[in-house]
This record gives C-alpha cells, sequence and structure tokens, in this order.
C-alpha cells in the first residue's frame, strides 16, 4: 500500500494482502480446445464469464467456471479474430468490438447476427477518423458508449434507437505557462522553420471504460507521462461528462514509474481496464508490470497486488494482462493473460473484507461500532493508514479533539487534525479568556 506523508508523496509500505490466489482456470480445467491468445473476459448480471478468444470464440462459463456453451463465427460464417473486446447486456445479447474488422457485432447467444454497429454518418465526425472500436458499455436507459482505438475525441455516443449523438467525455490538454509563451511567440514572430517543427499536443486517449449502478461512466487513460502521471482514472457524470472524481491531481499509479528494469529497459506503468463495485471501490488493471490497484472513493491507493512484469511464471503473476472483471460485488476477482492463456482468480482475505466494511462505514457516517471495526483492522495490519484517518474522524464526532489530533497526526490527515485543532485552540481560549485578557491589558 502507499502512505501520503504531510509533503503530500506516496510512500511505499508492505501491508497484508487484500486479495489472494483462490484458482487459476486455463482450457484444460474448462474442457475445452487451448486458447489461440486469450483477447478479452466479461460477466453478465448473473456473473457468468464470458472469454473471448484471438481465433474467433466466445468461451461463456457460470461463476463456478464450469463450461456453459461456446460461441463460434457470426452465422457461422463471419470471423472477427483480433476482437478488442466483449460485453453482454443486462437483457442477454452479446456486442463484440470487432477491431480489426471496424465494426461491432451485436449477436445472440447462439452467435446469430442482430445488428452491425459501423462508423456513423455525421458532420460531428472528422474526415480522417478511423472506426477501430476497442470497449463499449450500455448504460441503463440504453445509451451505447464506445472507444475507438487513437480517437482523441472522447467517446462514441449513441443513442437507445443508435443513432450517433456526439462525441462524449474527452480528455483536456494540460498546458504549461512555457507551452502557451512558446505558442504565442511563433504567432507573433512565425517562420517556416517554426511551422515544421511545431506539433499540436493532443489529449491522452481512453483504454477502457466502465459504468455503474448509478450510471456514472469511470474511464482510464493508460499511460501518461511521467512529469503529468495524475488523474488516470476519471468518474463522468452521465449529462455533461465533466471529471467528478476530483482526483485531476492524483497519481494512480505507482510512486516509482518510468524507472529503468528489465536489463535497463524503461518499462512504463499503463493502466488499460477499470471496474468499480456497488460501494465505490475502484479497481484497476496496469499492463506493463501486471498489478491491480485497489482505491477507495477518495481515490485513496488501498492495495496493490499481482505483477509479474511480463514473466508471470507465479502464481498471481501476469506475462500479458488483457482484462480484468469483479464478480460477487468484488468478493472475487478474476484476471485474464493473453501471454499464459489463463484466467487467475482472487478472493478478498479476512482483512480485505474488515478494511472495506470499516472504510464504507467511516465514508457513510455510520460510527455505531466503528472504532471497534477499525481497532480489529489495525489488529491485522498497523500500516494501514486509512484506519488512523478514520479513527481521527470517531473521536472528532464524539468531541474528543485531541485525541482526534493525535490519529490525525500518525496517520498525516491534514484536514481532520486541522478541524480538530480550531477546536481546541476555541475550548482554550474560552477557558482562559479572563487571564489571556488581563496580560493583553497589562
Amino acid at each position: 500500500t502507499y502512505w501520503s506523508d504531510v509533503r503530500q508523496q506516496d510512500i511505499e509500505v508492505l501491508n497484508r494482502p487484500m486479495y489472494e490466489v483462490l484458482d487459476v482456470i486455463d482450457a484444460g480445467k474448462i474442457g475445452v480446445a487451448e486458447f489461440e491468445a486469450i483477447q478479452n473476459i466479461t460477466t453478465d448480471k448473473n456473473d457468468n464469464i464470458y472469454i473471448l478468444d484471438k481465433n474467433s470464440r466466445i468461451v461463456v462459463l457460470d461463476k463456478n467456471f464450469k463450461l456453459i456453451k461456446e460461441i463460434g463465427l457470426v452465422n457461422g460464417t463471419e470471423r472477427y479474430d483480433e476482437a478488442g473486446s466483449v460485453y453482454v447486456h443486462t437483457d442477454g445479447t452479446i456486442y463484440i468490438c470487432d477491431t480489426k474488422g471496424g465494426r461491432i457485432l451485436h449477436i445472440d447467444m447462439e452467435g446469430k447476427l442482430l445488428d452491425t454497429v459501423g462508423l456513423p454518418k455525421s458532420n460531428l465526425i472528422p474526415e480522417d477518423f478511423r472506426f477501430l472500436p476497442t470497449r463499449m458499455g450500455i448504460n441503463d436507459t440504453g445509451y451505447m458508449y464506445v472507444l475507438c482505438d487513437g480517437s482523441y475525441y472522447g467517446m462514441l455516443l449513441y443513442s437507445p434507437e443508435r443513432e450517433f449523438i456526439g462525441f462524449f467525455g474527452s480528455n483536456t490538454v494540460k498546458a504549461s505557462l512555457g507551452s502557451v509563451l512558446t505558442v504565442i511567440m511563433n504567432r507573433i514572430f512565425p517562420n517556416n522553420a517554426k511551422r515544421e517543427a511545431s506539433s499540436r499536443k493532443l489529449p491522452y486517449t481512453m483504454l477502457d471504460l466502465c459504468i455503474d449502478e448509478r450510471g456514472f461512466i469511470y474511464t482510464c487513460n493508460g499511460f501518461t507521462k511521467e512529469s503529468d502521471a495524475k488523474g488516470q482514472i476519471r468518474k463522468l457524470g452521465p449529462g455533461t461528462g465533466a471529471n467528478i472524481l476530483a482526483a485531476d491531481d492524483v497519481n494512480f499509479i505507482d510512486v516509482d514509474v518510468n524507472r529503468d528494469y528489465a536489463e535497463g529497459r524503461l518499462v512504463k506503468q499503463n493502466i488499460m481496464d477499470v471496474e468499480v463495485d456497488s460501494n465505490g471501490y475502484i479497481y484497476a488493471l496496469e499492463s506493463a508490470y501486471g498489478k491491480v490497484f485497489v482505491y477507495d472513493e477518495l481515490s485513496r491507493k488501498l492495495s496493490v497486488f499481482a505483477g509479474g512484469m511480463g514473466i508471470g511464471e507465479q502464481e498471481g503473476t501476469f506475462a500479458s494482462v488483457t482484462g480484468m472483471e469483479l464478480l460477487d460485488d468484488a468478493k472475487r476477482l478474476i484476471v485474464s493473460d493473453g501471454g499464459t492463456n489463463r484466467i487467475t482468480v482472487f478472493g478478498i482475505t479476512d482483512f480485505g473484507t474488515k478494511a472495506k466494511t470499516a472504510i464504507t462505514c467511516t465514508l457513510e457516517g455510520d460510527y455505531d461500532g466503528l472504532k471497534e471495526k477499525w481497532n480489529e483492522v489495525l489488529k491485522l495490519d498497523s500500516n494501514f493508514q486509512p484506519a488512523y484517518s478514520g479513527l481521527a474522524r470517531i473521536a472528532l464526532n464524539n468531541g474528543e479533539y485531541e485525541e482526534a489530533m493525535k490519529f490525525a497526526k500518525i496517520g498525516y490527515d491534514r484536514e481532520i487534525y486541522g478541524v480538530a485543532f480550531e477546536f481546541v485552540r476555541t475550548e482554550f481560549i474560552n477557558k482562559n479568556f479572563g487571564i489571556i485578557f488581563f496580560a493583553i491589558v497589562l
């Protein structure tokens, strides 16, 4: 996990695992022919699992990883080799983002084609735009959001009638003072050399999207440069597309990003999959190191596990991650590996359950028995920083301001410490007002 110190810099700290490996599933355990390369995984509302193979095949399993069926070619003839992802709607129909084919195939469970979504005809679409769908999602009202490879314009938004509405939730370009001044000077004093050397700064492309139970859209940007490694995950309002996560200044990846590993090779962390559970906990899958990050609603890193750095020889490590899904509302978490063609099943630990319960109660203001919950968490892992912040909030709520300051100081919670200090200072002035007034007069 990570501790944020008084300088708001992350410090790596070992902690008790929130998730541990339960099982590793391969084609042999499922009882199907070997996977050529697992491209992606998804789940439906019943926690059935859909595994997309590179060779135009979808293997469907139940929540206990028992084979339900295999879906092959669409209509028995159309291939979707190297499709980017598979998505299952609440009505039970399947959408395949056929990236290479430049289309989205809408099929039923028998593999029959129901509809095809292609490049929309609209004046809003740039002439050079390439429709290469990689990820998609549909909210409860039927609006479809589609991500395209290489698109800087945001998600393509379709109405329930599949009419193209426009682009949604595009990233913004952050300009520094120096870059703004350079553009101004180049416009004031233009020449051919400057025109040839100039390049337009483009926003980061989105790699994945996830829609929660309330219709909010979570997106991840993947790799951002080291000097701007912040705000990789966003939470967009379904109406405006504005980021309401208030995490533009949060670095969602490791503090040692872009260091030299693996025989001097520069390894850049890249968040490629994001999921969210019913309590607002965010889960991010990072592809370069194969790590899974867990955050709460305040965007605090709670736990980091897995790994592999492209090798994946141990259980719980990966060679080439391709997707992540939550089962049983995040009691289990599965990750697909296209390098080893295996699916790793992680289960939440006793510590993870207790920590998440205590955090949820704290954020919801449910303080009944909460102190005991946090003390149980600290008995399991005294390195869990949110526990000290949680105890500080409880003390503040109970009017124990000095106790709140003590726990806030241990947990580097500047906000709670500041509030508690105001109460302590006011109480001190009220008790000693006569002496203070006499001293001022004297």
